[in-house]
C-alpha cells in the first residue's frame, strides 16, 4: 500500500533524495595481474540527487563510485550551498 500525498505548496518545504547507478561513457585503464593494460569504455558510477518536489528542481547532486554516507552528505552539502545562492 502506498501513501498518497500532495506536493508541497512552496519550494524548500521538503526535499527528496534519490540515488541510482548510471552508465557513463568514459575511458578507464586498469592493469591486470599479468601486467597488461585493459581499457574499458562503459563504466558505472552512482549519482545521488537532492530534489525539491514542489517544482521537481534538482537542488544538489554528488557522483561517486558507490552509494555511501559520504556521497549522501556531499549531495546534501551541494544542495545547501546551491540554496544559499
Amino acid at each position: 500500500m502506498q501513501v498518497k500525498r500532495s506536493r508541497p505548496t512552496a519550494p524548500f518545504l521538503m526535499c527528496s533524495l534519490d540515488g541510482w547507478t548510471v552508465e557513463l561513457l568514459y575511458q578507464k585503464t586498469k592493469t591486470d595481474s599479468k601486467g597488461h593494460n585493459i581499457t574499458t569504455y562503459t563504466n558505472r558510477l552512482t549519482i545521488v540527487v537532492v530534489l525539491d518536489p514542489c517544482v521537481d528542481y534538482p537542488m544538489g547532486y554528488a557522483v561517486g563510485d558507490h552509494e555511501c554516507p559520504e556521497l549522501i552528505k556531499a549531495a546534501l552539502r551541494n544542495a545547501a550551498i546551491h540554496s544559499r545562492e
